[in-house]
């Protein structure tokens, strides 16, 4: 009964999966939550950067989203500091 139990549990999720997150890889829903939470203005900005274990160290990644790009993501950032230092805060 109780092995019958575990198996029930897995064959359930512990909450519905959204629509657009079936089928994706891990790296496409980060991609997708990243979008979502700048578009409903929840971060300024975001960077989702991909590396392998042996290309990582070495520098070599890539990133599918240009929205998601490091150089947005520091623009941002400087921007939001600059704005800052100069008393015109844009948001807390």
């Amino acid at each position: 009964m109780v092995i019958e139990a575990i198996k029930m549990r897995r064959k359930l999720p512990h909450y519905p999966m959204r629509k657009e997150f079936i089928g994706a890889n891990y790296a496409k829903r980060y991609e997708i939550c990243c979008e979502r939470l700048m578009r409903e203005r929840l971060y300024d900005a975001a960077c989702l950067i991909i590396s392998s274990a042996t290309g990582g160290p070495r520098g070599r990644y890539s990133g599918s989203n240009a929205e998601l790009s490091f150089q947005n993501f520091a623009t941002s950032i400087l921007a939001r500091a600059v704005a800052k230092h100069k008393g015109g805060e844009t948001r807390s």
